[in-house]
């Protein structure tokens, strides 16, 4: 949702962590280098899989010096090859009460079932990559106001917010198991009164953006917000 994205995974100087250097002072957090990559997911299944969290990893494993601190959010996309995924979920909502019901309840199953400990072992690995940094891991925002947004009903805006809370959890859980492991808890509700739909929305509504990867993302107001909170908390919790 931020411009000035560039490349397949579609990396911006406006993302969250490359704000970081600014709000928490260069003494802290400098230079930041960008691993991210739109859609990645645990296990590499991504379309261009170079893209995805083990090929972050080994180029983790590259950097010198060791990197102080690590951040990352993951999980959202998880279990494309099981036809489960929040991207998969929001078309499903997108198209019926029906699908949304379907495709929610197995997320849910998913979230329970494999996605505790698909993390563990992202969240072992980075620690593996890199054993001096601490991984600061940030959990999913919710994105629906508690009204009609679109094609998405009420009920539907208020359970996809509940799958948030939901996978947030799952986050945090394994975070907890994770020796050097911390969880910021406060990036959930970072939206209040700016979701979708709103008068001053910090996410990107589908068809607001000429590109499709911005949907349902953060847009540069929406990032600085979250660098903001990610900031406070390195700077109040490390």
């Amino acid at each position: 949702g931020t411009t000035g994205a560039t490349e397949d995974c579609v990396r911006s100087s406006q993302a969250w962590p490359e704000l970081l250097t600014g709000i928490v002072g260069s003494s802290a957090i400098s230079p930041v280098t960008m691993l991210a990559c739109s859609g990645a997911d645990s296990n590499g299944t991504n379309v261009h899989p170079k893209q995805d969290l083990p090929a972050q990893i080994a180029e983790l494993r590259k950097l010198k010096p060791a990197q102080g601190i690590v951040t990352l959010t993951i999980g959202g996309d998880d279990g494309r090859s099981e036809h489960v995924g929040f991207f998969n979920v929001l078309v499903a909502c997108a198209l019926s009460e029906a699908a949304c019901a379907a495709d929610v309840l197995a997320e849910l199953k998913w979230i329970a079932k494999s996605e505790p400990a698909l993390l563990h072992q992202d969240y072992s690995a980075i620690r593996a990559a890199d054993p001096s940094a601490t991984v600061v891991v940030v959990g999913y925002p919710q994105i629906f106001p508690d009204t009609k947004c679109g094609v998405f009903t009420k009920v539907e805006g208020q359970v996809l917010n509940s799958l948030t809370s939901t996978l947030d959890s799952a986050i945090a859980g394994a975070a907890a198991k994770v020796p050097g492991v911390e969880y910021v808890k406060n990036a959930a509700t970072v939206f209040a009164g700016h979701q979708l739909c709103t008068a001053d929305p910090w996410v990107v509504a589908p068809l607001h953006s000429t590109s499709s990867t911005d949907w349902m993302h953060p847009n540069n107001v929406g990032q600085q917000a979250l660098s903001k909170v990610v900031a406070d908390f390195i700077a109040t919790e490390l």
